[in-house]
């Protein structure tokens, strides 16, 4: 029910709210992404709705909602997001589809999933480190072979970069030293696994967004996170704890960016 009928209530709630970007000057915003080329993101009442996407015919597939533009702004950018013109408070699930797929064999993780000592890849800093280890390992999971992970990851790094050069022996050598600090996720890389994760991930979001809806009270949904008014993040954390339980049945840790 709630594919249908609560998704049209959301999408009711957002039109009757005024969510906006302070200091906004122009009904756009010029995003550069990831490749270097920079697009337009148009910041406007028509560009804030939901639609759900579901893949291969399949309701188990997917199932993320898309649409609205906030969902293709930087986190800094979305740090300006005024709800009613109140501020607002943006909370992420930590590294949401190793957790999920950790939840499945009843572990919990610690820690920051995705540092590997500094140095375990040449000339770049433990920030760009972290960053590009954390590309490798979800491109791994959405793939259907690691040799199709390692050449989407060549294809999303800047051009020039030592990165970019990266062979496959390499990258392989990198994912296995993930491996070792992780053991369990192994049968996940290279598996295809992503598109039923997103298919959990969306039940999770649907539960959050309807506990929000029912009360009247918007709530935005990016991708692995949520925003709300800053004086209802506890509320939001609580829901967020919970509804990930009910799910995959264990709590999901989450963070709070302010």
């Amino acid at each position: 029910m709630f594919i249908v009928i609560n998704l049209r209530a959301y999408n009711g709630l957002i039109a009757v709210n005024r969510i906006e970007l302070d200091g906004l000057e122009e009904p756009f915003i010029t995003r550069v992404k990831q490749s270097g080329e920079a697009v337009r993101v148009p910041i406007d009442r028509h560009h804030q709705f939901t639609r759900r996407i579901f893949s291969g015919g399949d309701w188990d597939c997917n199932g993320r909602f898309y649409g609205p533009s906030w969902q293709q702004l930087d986190s800094a950018t979305r740090s300006r997001i005024l709800i009613n013109e109140r501020r607002t408070v943006e909370v992420d699930f930590k590294s949401l589809h190793p957790a999920l797929l950790a939840a499945r064999q009843g572990l919990d993780l610690t820690g920051d999933l995705y540092h590997l000592p500094p140095g375990t890849l040449p000339r770049v800093s433990p920030e760009e480190q972290r960053s590009l280890v954390k590309q490798l390992v979800l491109m791994a999971l959405n793939a259907r072979t690691r040799q199709d992970a390692y050449a989407s990851f060549r294809n999303n790094v800047l051009r020039a970069t030592p990165p970019k050069a990266m062979r496959n022996a390499e990258l392989e050598a990198l994912l296995d030293r993930f491996e070792r600090a992780y053991p369990w996720i192994d049968p996940f890389l290279g598996a295809d696994v992503g598109i039923r994760l997103m298919n959990t991930d969306a039940r999770i979001a649907g539960l959050v967004i309807d506990h929000f809806t029912s009360r009247s009270v918007v709530v935005l949904r990016i991708h692995d996170s949520f925003i709300v008014a800053e004086d209802l993040v506890d509320e939001l954390i609580d829901v967020m704890t919970r509804v990930s339980e009910a799910v995959a049945g264990r709590r999901i840790r989450v963070e709070v960016s302010r």
